[in-house]
């Protein structure tokens, strides 16, 4: 069922690819596949959010929100664990977008939206790599595992 979803995966709203994230978290060995999935979700909706600009209390807007701390805080939780392969997630998360239509928002439509998600995510990742030593040992502070290389 989740390979199913993940082959349709770029006609799919981007709700729903948190939804596949938030079930690969839950299943033993695919926590990795969760976080790409996670991080594709979120361009994807990011993007979403920019080109269409619904307003500040839209369902939109608010399902976002809703999702980025439901989904998200468990999918962060685990990948801030280790900073260089949430960095390589992100990366594929990046990449994949690249390669695959977005059947919700046209690519080719709000290219200046789609540039600038893109940048912030990968700006993001960049400043993740540069703070890896603080976030480790803020998660240590906060009982949290670390397993990637310091």
């Amino acid at each position: 069922m989740l390979d199913d979803t993940i082959a349709k995966a770029e006609t799919l709203h981007p709700a729903e690819l948190y939804q596949l994230a938030a079930k690969l978290l839950q299943v033993e060995g695919r926590e990795v596949e969760a976080v790409k999935w996670f991080y594709i979700g979120q361009l994807r909706y990011r993007f979403h959010l920019r080109a269409t600009e619904p307003p500040p209390h839209s369902n939109e807007r608010l399902l976002f929100a809703a999702l980025s701390e439901t989904v998200g805080q468990p999918v962060n939780r685990y990948a801030f664990g280790d900073v260089d392969e949430l960095s390589r997630q992100m990366e594929a998360a990046l990449k994949w977008d690249a390669a695959h239509d977005n059947r919700t928002t046209s690519k080719s439509r709000y290219p200046e939206a789609l540039a600038a998600v893109r940048s912030e995510m990968d700006s993001f990742r960049r400043e993740m790599l540069d703070r890896k030593a603080e976030i480790r040992r803020l998660r240590e502070e906060n009982g949290l595992s670390n397993w990637g290389e310091p």
